[in-house]
């Protein structure tokens, strides 16, 4: 995406707080924005490590209040994330799927 690999999935630290906010910690615990997941030039991938049971306890969680929460996350994620430029072989299997 604009010729820098990778800028497409990756986050950088303070981007995910503003758009979060009361949703960051949780998020960040769940994927790993710390030294687990930093990857280069301040960015994080979202990777996960932990497993739910984990989570859950360290944040007094059921299971529907996780994937509810972690859910509301990732559709405003998405939803920035689609602003950004696409990588070319995303558009070109988008334009393949046309045919």
């Amino acid at each position: 995406s604009e010729g820098v690999e990778g800028k497409f999935y990756v986050w950088k630290e303070e981007e995910l707080k503003n758009l979060l906010g009361e949703g960051f910690d949780l998020f960040a615990e769940y994927y790993n924005v710390n030294s687990y997941g930093f990857w280069e030039h301040d960015n994080y991938v979202l990777i996960r490590k932990d497993n739910k049971e984990k989570i859950k306890k360290k944040f007094s969680l059921t299971d529907v209040q996780l994937r509810a929460d972690l859910q509301k996350s990732k559709s405003i994620l998405f939803k920035e994330r689609e602003k950004r430029v696409k990588p070319a072989w995303m558009i070109n299997h988008l334009l393949l799927g046309m045919l």
